[in-house]
């Protein structure tokens, strides 16, 4: 007698298949790639956690002091006073790091080495409330070697795929924070990303001499 697939038996292996692809393609692409379905957070022993908070705002620090972060591990918090976001920075930006707060994209700059960070996260978590940032407030990001802040210059919402919403390459110390955009329930794969760009204010720079 042959196998018959009833309805019921296709919803629960589509639904199965579609947790599965969701979970593989966040660890391997990140944000950009993943499939954005709400998931528990994360518990923080699950993750590396190096984050003490630092009260250093001097105008630099040696390279040597600073403890690097390794994959999937809690090195700072982000805040924005002003559209309530208050939440950890991971570096990494694993399926698993993104239920857990916000992730840096590893191919970018730590915060205070003289680039671009790139962080991103769930709009259904710690960025739902990144569309409510306004030109000129300020993004504080606190490490375990300083405390940072980024004045908000400017606001793009762009597709998943233009390059041109974030340049890498830039020489100047700077962050872009982004997550999905979509005026509807944040199921599925979401095409639309808001980047919001911070030019910096103040915090220790690495120092590499």
């Amino acid at each position: 007698m042959g196998f018959i697939v009833t309805p019921l038996t296709f919803v629960l292996i589509f639904s199965l298949l579609t947790a599965t692809a969701a979970a593989f393609a966040g660890d391997i692409l990140g944000i950009a790639g993943m499939a954005f379905l709400p998931g528990a957070p994360v518990m923080s022993d699950e993750l590396g956690n190096i984050f003490e908070p630092s009260t250093n705002e001097s105008e630099s620090i040696p390279l040597a002091d600073v403890e690097f972060p390794s994959y999937e591990t809690v090195y700072g918090r982000i805040e924005i006073a002003s559209a309530g976001i208050d939440c950890p920075l991971i570096y990494g930006d694993s399926y698993k790091a993104l239920r857990s707060g916000a992730g840096q994209y590893i191919g970018s700059f730590i915060i205070g080495y003289g680039g671009t960070t790139l962080i991103a996260g769930h709009n259904y978590s710690c960025f739902e409330k990144l569309p409510q940032v306004k030109k000129g407030d300020v993004i504080k990001i606190t490490t375990s070697y300083g405390v940072y802040r980024y004045d908000v210059v400017d606001i793009a919402v762009k597709m998943d795929n233009d390059s041109s919403a974030y340049d890498l390459g830039r020489k100047d110390e700077n962050v872009i924070l982004y997550t999905c955009f979509t005026e509807k329930t944040p199921v599925g794969n979401v095409k639309k990303r808001i980047y919001i760009y911070g030019d910096y204010l103040s915090g220790p720079m690495l120092d590499k001499g």
